[in-house]
């Protein structure tokens, strides 16, 4: 079976739980799905920690180039993280997930020689559908 490149795969955002056209201006994403440890260790132990998995986050960072009169990713991302709005997220890679979340993260960097970029961090509000292709 081939390799899934990172240039098959696909960012698309949209508001009230419809999605938009995939964002097109990203270079690279990551998506973090993490959960707390939590210590349950007691006497019955004997002298070791037990630790179990506690609350679930996801996140997803990336880097989005700024095209002159794109009024989609760059602005749209932008837009929903000014004014603190919650999105409907769908991630497409090795894992498709799914979800409502908010833009955490907006810093652009002004690089001369270079094109206007920002990075991004979306988090996940709450529990997302996920699935393994």
């Amino acid at each position: 079976m081939p390799e899934k490149l990172g240039h098959d795969c696909t960012l698309k955002f949209g508001s009230q739980g419809s999605l938009g056209s995939a964002v097109v201006q990203l270079t690279n994403v990551t998506l973090d799905m993490s959960s707390r440890e939590v210590d349950a260790t007691t006497r019955a132990n004997k002298g070791w920690e037990r630790k179990m998995s506690g609350l679930k986050t996801w996140t997803a960072s990336g880097d989005i180039v700024y095209i002159t009169g794109d009024s989609g990713g760059y602005v749209g991302l932008f837009d929903a993280f000014n004014n603190s709005t919650e999105l409907t997220v769908q991630l497409i890679g090795g894992v498709t997930i799914s979800g409502a979340a908010y833009v955490t993260k907006f810093s652009e960097t002004q690089n001369l020689g270079e094109p206007v970029k920002a990075s991004i961090t979306i988090t996940g509000a709450g529990k997302p559908t996920v699935t393994v292709a």
